[in-house]
């Protein structure tokens, strides 16, 4: 069941256990890269792999005979610009799975571990994506109904889903000193809305979220609170070919190409046309070279939208400076690649 408890982030800080553990594919869908935060003390970065289905009492099977993956491990700073707290971020990923098995994992490291199945899909021609579109939820009531959204897709599609798309802001590190920024266990009345906030940091969506489709892989375009923060600090696991920054991917799943573009910075404020046009012209080398019968482009500031960070909004708002500049790039891209 779906409580407001599950949503508590008053004490969601790094502890000794894994925490926001997050699965996407590496380097295509016979590949896992799983990314988890611990506190500072927990080095060790480990995953024990074994085929079947096997749980926590399983233990020992695992360490005997599971195949034992390292990884790597960084101390990284999670909060703000105000009183960081530091946490390790630790990164491991598997190659060459098996199409239609189902692997059970071990995973952590200082004797401190979590454990999970997933199963690889085999190639189909029905693929079932599930969308969380920009999850800026920064207060209880906010993050309850997130979770109440990824309940009910995870109970309509049941164990039919194949990847989950993430439409950024899950890492909101932002400005410290807006009431809607707070650092996380600190409760402050809100100006702008009738309950009090909290700060949240990546993980903690992750912790609510990505339980609803355990070992589904993510496919994550970050946003404008978190695309700085998801390279440097986030570390979900992509194989990364060609580009000058870390981000853009794409991995066939069935006969769907799906491409994630993160958001680089406003397109004129920021000074980034280089960077924009450097991903536009992967994009478009992607996708002409994918023969799938359908692409899927997933972007944090879509192209058809009149919302607040929308294509409408081209009128000085620091928010949206560049946007409709940046959409006129982008666009030919997405027709002339069908």
């Amino acid at each position: 069941p779906v409580t407001k408890t599950h949503v508590d982030i008053s004490t969601f800080v790094p502890t000794k256990l894994p925490q926001g553990l997050l699965t996407t594919f590496w380097n295509g869908p016979l590949s896992r890269g799983f990314t988890w935060q611990t506190d500072t003390s927990v080095t060790e970065t480990k995953l024990w792999l074994l085929k079947g289905e096997y749980d926590q009492d399983d233990g020992s099977t695992f360490v005997d005979g599971g195949a034992l993956t390292e990884g790597t491990c960084e101390t990284k700073t999670v909060a703000g610009d105000k009183e960081p707290e530091d946490a390790n971020v630790h990164r491991v990923h598997v190659e060459n799975l098996e199409p239609g098995a189902t692997y059970s994992f071990r995973l952590g490291g200082n004797g401190h571990y979590v454990y999970g199945r997933f199963t690889v899909k085999g190639v189909s021609s029905c693929v079932t994506a599930v969308n969380f579109s920009d999850t800026q939820g920064k207060d209880a009531p906010l993050l309850y109904k997130a979770e109440k959204t990824a309940a009910l897709a995870a109970r309509t599609a049941g164990d039919k889903v194949d990847l989950v798309v993430f439409g950024g802001d899950l890492v909101d590190v932002g400005a410290l000193k807006k009431a809607n920024h707070v650092r996380y266990g600190e409760t402050v009345p809100n100006t702008s809305k009738s309950s009090e906030c909290m700060y949240w940091k990546w993980g903690l969506m992750t912790e609510i979220l990505a339980p609803y489709f355990q070992g589904v892989p993510w496919i994550m375009a970050p946003g404008n609170h978190d695309y700085k923060h998801y390279r440097d600090m986030t570390a979900v696991d992509y194989y990364t070919t060609g580009m000058s920054f870390a981000g853009c991917s794409s991995v066939d799943v069935g006969n769907v190409h799906f491409v994630e573009l993160p958001f680089l910075g406003t397109y004129k404020g920021d000074g980034v046309i280089a960077e924009y046009a450097a991903a536009f012209n992967w994009l478009d080398a992607d996708l002409k070279a994918s023969s799938a019968r359908w692409k899927v482009v997933s972007v944090h500031w879509g192209p058809y939208t009149t919302g607040d960070h929308g294509t409408g909004r081209d009128d000085g708002d620091n928010s949206a400076e560049g946007v409709c500049d940046m959409v006129k790039a982008l666009t030919p891209i997405l027709s002339r690649n069908h």
